[in-house]
């Protein structure tokens, strides 16, 4: 018998149908997930970045709008908090999304919309300044 063997063509395509994140999402990250994918859209996110955005934001924060991550330093004090779906940096970002009129208060990145869209900013900013479009989620993106 003749086994059957995809051309690498197909075979890489069908790869890359499903992202690392939707490979381990459980039922309820999935609809989660989903539900901030239509937002995304929804704030101006380009249907060809909306693949690896799903990617970042489960693996930052399993989809999840209020998740909030806390960064310490040595001695364990609080030094910052990553907020919302996308874990936006309060000490890094939060002066810049206010100017740009994104935000009022930190706490408006664990609104949903307001989330996305500042991350989509977050994207705009590093091509404006040179660096790869995904490079403030470098630490976790494997980009």
């Amino acid at each position: 018998m003749r086994k059957s063997i995809l051309p690498p063509a197909i075979l890489a395509l069908s790869l890359l149908a499903t992202s690392p994140a939707e490979a381990s999402e459980t039922p309820q990250e999935a609809r989660r997930c989903d539900r901030a994918i239509q937002l995304a859209r929804e704030v101006g996110w380009l249907k060809k970045d909306l693949p690896y955005l799903r990617y970042i934001l489960h693996r930052e924060s399993r989809c999840q709008p209020d998740s909030i991550g806390r960064n310490r330093d040595i001695t364990g004090k609080v030094t910052s908090e990553d907020l919302g779906y996308a874990q936006i940096n309060d000490r890094s970002w939060v002066t810049y999304l206010k100017n740009q009129g994104i935000i009022r208060t930190r706490d408006d990145l664990l609104k949903p919309k307001t989330n996305l869209k500042a991350a989509l900013e977050l994207l705009r900013y590093s091509v404006r300044h040179g660096y790869d479009r995904w490079h403030q989620w470098r630490g976790t993106s494997g980009k």
